[in-house]
């Protein structure tokens, strides 16, 4: 009895532990931007951390791929020619980010639902201090 009850246990254990993986992508296209290079920022509470930078191709396309992060959403920024675009990140995240010109205001992100809602409040506050 005691051997079920610890298998049993285990293979739970398998099952809620492999489901909340802790490796995310980001990826996306930046369209009409000179500047050639992305960089990926973990904000904390009184600076920013550049932890990894991409070069943008010819098309603009740009990825990242993270490891280890928590299931709890982050704050980081990808930066951009001195614009910023906020996206909370927890692990299992895939991330698609697209802008066209202007990239804090012509930005859209899906596979976040936290990052979905902070770019509409950003891009209401972006439009209202033009």
């Amino acid at each position: 009895m005691k051997r079920a009850l610890l298998f049993f246990a285990a293979i739970c254990t398998l099952i809620f532990t492999g489901c909340n993986s802790s490796k995310v992508t980001i990826s996306g296209r930046f369209v009409g931007n000179e500047n050639k290079s992305i960089y990926l920022e973990r904000s904390s509470t009184s600076y920013g951390v550049i932890i990894d930078s991409a070069t943008l191709n010819e098309s603009g396309n740009f990825s990242f791929s993270l490891n280890d992060i928590k299931a709890t959403p982050t704050l980081y920024h990808l930066v951009c020619d001195g614009e910023r675009v906020p996206l909370f990140i927890k692990g299992g995240d895939k991330i698609q980010v697209d802008a066209m010109g202007n990239i804090t205001r012509n930005y859209t992100v899906t596979g976040s639902e936290e990052s979905t809602l902070v770019r509409e409040f950003y891009q209401t506050y972006a439009l209202s201090i033009q």
